[in-house]
């Protein structure tokens, strides 16, 4: 998904979503890739979905979430930690 700034800045964004409590998420290594590339260009989006409602659904915004992150052109997909990115995150902006 892109979205465009007030000064006409086309962001990427990428989301995932998984129910509150859940431990994991898989990012393929093309997502990695062009989320590096992109650089501030670009968001992860993380859905903490609840189950009394989309209501109460939280999201927060992580900028540059795969900066450190080496993965070999062998590997089709890596998993993260939610608790370790929802972290590194924050509210939209």
């Amino acid at each position: 998904m892109n979205s465009t700034n007030a000064s006409g800045v086309t962001v990427s964004i990428e989301v995932k979503g998984r129910i509150a409590g859940a431990p994991t998420f898989t990012v393929t290594n093309q997502e990695v890739r062009y989320g590096q590339n992109a650089g501030d260009q670009y968001r992860l989006a993380l859905v903490e979905k609840t189950p009394v409602g989309p209501e109460h659904d939280v999201v927060r915004y992580v900028p540059r979430p795969f900066e450190n992150i080496d993965l070999p052109s062998v590997v089709r997909a890596a998993l993260f930690k939610w608790v370790e990115m929802w972290a590194a995150g924050r509210d939209p902006w």
